[in-house]
């Protein structure tokens, strides 16, 4: 790396995380060696997340913005974001002392306030949250590490969009045995996860107002 580093650059340590997930043998299959340096593709891509800057403002010693647009794509649509998800949430929890795999997980979601940019069928209005844009839908471990997702508009219920997120979560984590809701979720996702899983269900129960960690 021949400039001056940024605060959003992946360590030494993290690069080795890294390495054996990003570096794939695609580039040997299209029949050139690859001459990019994907380390500072990843210092680019995170610089980017960091600061919200535009791809063609990327600054000029990383490398061009079309190379490395074309990596974020290309590792969006081959899974690789997914595969540096799994491999880090795994090693977060046998660091604290966990099994790598979960056993219980957690569903919930958040209504997010929508840009110019973003509008058409992917947005919507959550009347409950009083909010015009999309809703980020997640299932997490009771650690609260990523386990799957989807973003849709705001205005789909979360009973009608939760079987796709936990379709997701159930492939990826088959020893799922408790799945952890609030009461948003009553009613026909819960016969749903009943009629194709068998899983245990648990409810939270929220008390007072405002922001709160919701506990079974």
């Amino acid at each position: 790396m021949n400039r001056t580093p940024y605060d959003s650059d992946v360590t030494d340590t993290q690069w080795e995380i890294l390495k054996p997930i990003i570096e794939k043998e695609y580039d040997i299959q299209c029949g050139r060696p690859r001459k990019i340096d994907l380390r500072e593709v990843i210092n680019a891509i995170f610089y980017l997340n960091k600061t919200g800057c535009q791809w063609r403002s990327l600054p000029h010693d990383f490398p061009a913005y079309p190379n490395v647009f074309y990596y974020f794509k290309k590792w969006r649509n081959d899974g690789t974001w997914h595969d540096v998800n799994d491999a880090l949430r795994r090693q977060c929890r046998e660091l604290a002392g966990r099994k790598p795999e979960p056993t219980a997980a957690c569903i919930d979601s958040q209504s997010i306030k929508g840009t110019s940019e973003s509008g058409g069928q992917d947005s919507g209005y959550d009347g409950g949250k009083k909010v015009n844009g999309r809703k980020r839908h997640i299932a997490t471990d009771t650690m609260g590490y990523l386990l799957a997702s989807e973003v849709h508009a705001a205005n789909l219920a979360d009973t009608t969009m939760a079987p796709s997120v936990a379709l997701a979560l159930f492939a990826l984590c088959p020893k799922i045995a408790i799945l952890f809701i609030d009461a948003g979720y009553k009613g026909k996702f819960i016969q749903w996860l009943n009629e194709n899983f068998g899983i245990k269900i648990e409810i939270g129960k929220k008390v007072g107002s405002g922001f709160q960690v919701i506990s079974p």
